[in-house]
């Protein structure tokens, strides 16, 4: 991945004004052209890892997931991708001793992209794991009404209830290795039996993703794995969980108005340097 390496550095840190070098925990910086690269070498993402003291980390693993590419830092920490496609990617930096720090580069046609990363060493902290737990209450209104030509259906969202769901976010730390959300409640009427759960990442944009849905009876538990905690909250972050109704009819109903109210405790266990044991959940508790 060096290809005429030594000299594109150091161009591209001459553009972005670093030649005499700079802190290695900065923003990135894209340099405003691309003239000057080597024949043939566009859309060009580089920087440079360092450890807590500024020293060079070599070996160190950097990664682009979304396609696949991997390299490894030289033994004056620096690294380098060539000829991508403009677009973001996220880059994630890793070596064993050290938390994993993942970024977001915005490569553009003709640019060269600088992305420097700083990496903390690993605290040597036995693993622990807290919960959080949450009182939640949601209620229910729907109308239906069919024919045998004619079928209407209206669910609990919107302006038929807007208590019909409630969100709440955790704040999860560094060095979240796993996390696990569960969810219990004992059903009031038989049309709450099934309530449905989604987990979502909160903070990274357009970036954000739906860890999970899940429309079940109690108990609900959903784990979110642990390779994409370490992509996603290497330094820590929010997680979202959004509980809601979902009632499902069975037999014939004509212009039929229903509505319940259900209490819920929804519980998010953070497990801390490792990932929780095989098989765990704390509603069995």
């Amino acid at each position: 991945m060096k290809t005429p390496a030594t000299a594109l550095v150091a161009f591209a840190l001459l553009l972005a004004g670093c030649a005499g070098g700079k802190p290695a925990q900065t923003d990135p910086v894209p340099t405003e052209d691309g003239e000057g690269l080597p024949e043939g070498v566009l859309n060009v993402l580089l920087g440079t890892v360092v450890g807590p003291d500024q020293a060079p980390v070599m070996n160190a693993t950097v990664e682009i997931s979304s396609l696949g590419m991997v390299t490894n830092t030289t033994e004056a920490g620096e690294y380098e991708f060539v000829n991508l496609e403009p677009r973001d990617y996220y880059v994630s930096v890793s070596k064993e001793g050290f938390v994993t720090r993942s970024a977001r580069a915005i490569v553009e046609d003709g640019r060269v992209f600088e992305l420097n990363f700083q990496l903390e060493e690993k605290s040597l902290e036995v693993p622990y794991n807290t919960t959080l737990p949450f009182s939640g209450f949601i209620s229910c209104q729907f109308a239906y009404a069919t024919n045998p030509e004619n079928v209407q259906y209206q669910d609990c969202g919107g302006a038929l209830d807007a208590n019909n769901q409630v969100v709440k976010e955790y704040v999860v730390g560094p060095n979240s290795a796993q996390v696990i959300i569960e969810a219990e409640w004992v059903p009031k009427q038989d049309l709450a039996e099934r309530l449905t759960m989604v987990v979502e990442s909160v903070g990274f944009g357009h970036q954000d993703i739906v860890f999970g849905q899940v429309s079940s009876t109690s108990p609900v538990r959903m784990p979110i794995d642990p390779l994409v905690m370490r992509k996603y909250y290497p330094t820590g972050g929010k997680i979202r969980v959004t509980f809601s109704a979902a009632p499902s009819l069975d037999g014939d109903y004509l212009d039929v108005g229903l509505a319940f109210q259900q209490d819920y405790k929804l519980y998010a266990t953070v497990f801390y340097v490792d990932p929780g044991p095989p098989g765990f959940s704390y509603v069995k508790k």
